[in-house]
């Protein structure tokens, strides 16, 4: 059975959609909550991340996800009209590359 988590990030926002396919995030949230969320879940894997757009509070814990040894994902998605001259969006686009 699908599980839909709504995570409490503080100011941002992050979903978490588990099913038998796999695992799909939708915004990382600004901190870490995301990435302790998905270790308390014991998930390894997440199969798709959808970034919203570019501000802080959406991307800056994908930085932290792509960083983590423990976690692997596998496709990164992020809206083409995201894309900011700031130091957050900076800082994503070196943690993919």
């Amino acid at each position: 059975m699908p599980s839909f988590y709504v995570l409490d990030v503080g100011h941002g926002n992050s979903a978490v959609l588990i099913d038998q396919k796999g695992v799909v995030v939708i915004d990382a949230g600004p901190k870490t909550e995301l990435l302790k969320f998905l270790l308390w879940k014991n998930i390894a894997v997440i199969d798709v991340l959808l970034l919203s757009h570019a501000d802080k509070d959406h991307i800056a814990g994908a930085i932290n996800l792509l960083a983590a040894e423990e976690i692997a994902i596998r496709r990164v998605y992020v809206n083409s009209d995201s894309t900011k001259d700031s130091k957050v969006w900076d800082r994503l686009v070196q943690a993919l590359y």
